[in-house]
């Protein structure tokens, strides 16, 4: 369908994650080629899932920007320019505020603009909305995952979950056979949330699965970037550990020690751990 004359607003929400119990924000952007003098839309959201919801405006042309709440799942956002201004061009114009409820589960909350109004000023040329999708990632005790597609198709992954902890991620190509899942990898929580791209092309339908774990007893991965040794060591929380290193595992194999710790977190990079041994072998033992 082509509208000659047709002027386009779209309403853009942003993206957050929070861990649950949290609060945080998310942009509220207008890109407008009509001058607007008031805009409104509702939100489809379990506000269960919220302690509090508001807007406030970020933009000097607004007089005002209220929410109100309409049902159990859903608020309507109005926002009204000030005298001599309008909603014209690209801007941000708000952001709504949010906290979390506390010990919810983890949960993708959808955001998009639905049943967008606004005053036209030349009743003669019509407006089209456009809107796109945001999202709220509220970590709980699960772990989260979301595939998207890349430039030329690539596969990214990211995983949502509590920092400091540990998780796996596993694949499968058949979720008819429960024992099909394979490891993948690994993942350090350093942040709420890690993303990994380029993932394997050559599977046409893959599945992908995260867990959270303890490792006991502890794992250990040898990093080695421009010639530099580095050990990322998995355990318990709270549990003193000593790295142990040997260069010859052949006959009566004699361990040294290298270093004791406390492991803070569920894992913890070991680095500067010396690199003049060409062969040489790690452990983690408990004291």
């Amino acid at each position: 369908v082509i509208a000659f004359g047709t002027l386009f607003t779209t309403v853009m929400l942003g993206s957050n994650a929070v861990l649950a119990g949290a609060s945080g924000n998310v942009p509220i952007t207008v890109s407008s080629e009509s001058a607007l003098g008031n805009l409104s839309f509702t939100l489809n959201l379990p506000t269960n899932l919220f302690t509090s919801l508001s807007i406030v405006g970020t933009s000097p042309v607004l007089n005002s920007a209220t929410l109100q709440t309409l049902s159990s799942n859903q608020v309507q956002l109005a926002f009204i320019a000030a005298n001599g201004f309008s909603l014209l061009g690209n801007q941000q114009i708000a952001q709504l505020n949010f906290t979390t409820a506390s010990n919810d589960s983890s949960a993708f909350v959808q955001l998009q603009a639905q049943s967008i109004q606004a005053t036209n000023p030349n009743p003669e040329t019509p407006i089209s909305f456009l809107a796109n999708q945001g999202q709220i990632v509220i970590v709980g005790p699960e772990s989260l995952l979301q595939a998207s597609l890349g430039a030329g198709g690539v596969r990214n992954l990211t995983l949502f979950g509590i920092p400091w902890a540990s998780f796996e991620i596993q694949y499968s190509t058949n979720l008819a056979n429960p024992n099909g899942w394979h490891d993948l990898m690994r993942v350090p929580m350093t942040s709420i949330v890690a993303t990994f791209s380029d993932l394997n092309m050559n599977m046409p339908s893959v599945f992908y699965r995260a867990y959270q774990f303890t490792a006991n007893p502890p794992i250990l991965e040898a990093n080695l970037a421009n010639q530099s040794r580095s050990l990322l060591a998995y355990g318990q929380p709270g549990t003193n550990y000593v790295l142990q290193y040997s260069t010859n595992l052949s006959g009566v194999v004699a361990w040294y020690p290298l270093l004791s710790y406390s492991l803070t977190n569920s894992f913890q990079l070991i680095t500067n751990i010396g690199n003049s041994n060409p062969i040489i072998f790690y452990r983690l033992i408990e004291p």
